[in-house]
C-alpha cells in the first residue's frame, strides 16, 4: 500500500471521528465537555467558552480595527488588558473564515479541534518520514503524536495548548536548515513554522527555543562527524 498525504489526512480524520465518538454525532454540541441537569437546562463546564469568547474577540478586532489588547467586555466598566491573556490567536484566524460561511461558534470550534488532530498528525508524518524514509513508522508516529493522552485532553479544554501541529513542522524545517544547503526556501519555512508556533501557544515558543539551543552543537558535531568520515573514506581509497 502506497502512502501519499490525501491518505494519511483521511486516516487521521476518520480515526478522529472515532476516537472522539459519539462528539460528530452532536456536532452542535461542544467536544470534550461535561455537563450536568439544573432543572430543565444542561451546564456545560469547559474552559472552550472561553476558547469560543477569544475567537469572537479577534474577530471583532480585525473587523474593527482595534488592535489595543484591551476589553471592557471583561470587569466592565474598567475592562482589562489582554497582554499576557490566551488569545489563541492562530486557531482563532482560521476560525473567522469558517464562522463566516456557517455563523455558529460551536460548530466552528469543533471544526478547529478535529483539524487539529490532524495537522498534528500529518506534521508529524512529515517530519519521522523525512529521518526514517518510511512512511509505515512515519504513519504509526504521527498517530501517537496526534492522539496522545495529552494532546485528548489538551483538546477537551486548552486549544492553544491543542494546537501542536506547529511543533513537529519547526523541528522538521529545523533540521532541513543544518543538513541541507542553504537556501532561500528553508529560511523562510523554519521562519514560518516558528510564527506559526507563536501563534499557537508562547509557551510551545520557549520550548522550541530551547530545542533549538540544545539541538545546534549536537548537529555541529554530527555534521563534522560525517566530513571527517569522508575525507577518511577518500584517503583510504586513494
Amino acid at each position: 500500500m502506497k502512502f501519499n498525504l490525501i491518505i494519511v489526512l483521511a486516516l487521521y480524520l476518520f480515526f478522529t471521528f472515532l476516537l472522539t465518538y459519539p462528539s460528530i454525532l452532536k456536532f452542535n454540541n461542544l467536544m470534550g465537555c461535561s455537563g450536568w441537569l439544573e432543572g430543565e437546562y444542561t451546564v456545560l463546564h469547559c474552559d472552550a467558552w472561553q476558547n469560543i469568547w477569544d475567537m469572537g474577540l479577534l474577530r471583532k478586532t480585525l473587523f474593527e480595527f482595534d488592535f489595543n489588547y484591551y476589553t471592557d467586555y471583561q470587569f466592565y466598566p474598567i475592562g482589562t488588558k489582554l497582554t499576557f491573556h490566551t488569545l489563541n490567536l492562530f486557531p482563532s484566524l482560521i476560525a473567522i473564515p469558517i464562522y463566516s460561511i456557517i455563523n455558529d461558534w460551536v460548530i466552528t470550534y469543533n471544526i478547529i479541534v478535529i483539524l487539529n488532530f490532524v495537522l498534528a498528525g500529518i506534521t508529524m508524518f512529515l517530519l519521522v518520514d523525512y529521518l526514517v524514509k518510511s512512511k509505515w513508522i512515519a504513519f504509526i508516529s504521527g498517530y501517537a503524536f496526534t492522539f496522545s493522552q495529552y494532546h485528548l485532553s489538551m483538546s477537551t479544554n486548552y486549544l492553544n495548548l491543542a494546537t501542536t501541529f506547529a511543533l513537529p513542522l519547526y523541528i522538521l524545517f529545523f533540521i532541513k536548515f543544518w543538513n541541507e544547503k542553504l537556501n532561500f526556501k528553508n529560511i523562510f519555512l523554519l521562519s514560518f513554522s516558528a510564527l506559526l508556533v507563536f501563534l499557537s501557544d508562547l509557551q510551545y515558543l520557549m520550548y522550541i527555543f530551547l530545542f533549538s539551543v540544545l539541538s545546534i552543537p549536537i548537529l555541529i558535531v554530527v555534521k563534522k562527524w560525517k566530513e571527517l568520515k569522508e575525507i577518511g573514506l577518500k584517503f583510504i581509497l586513494s
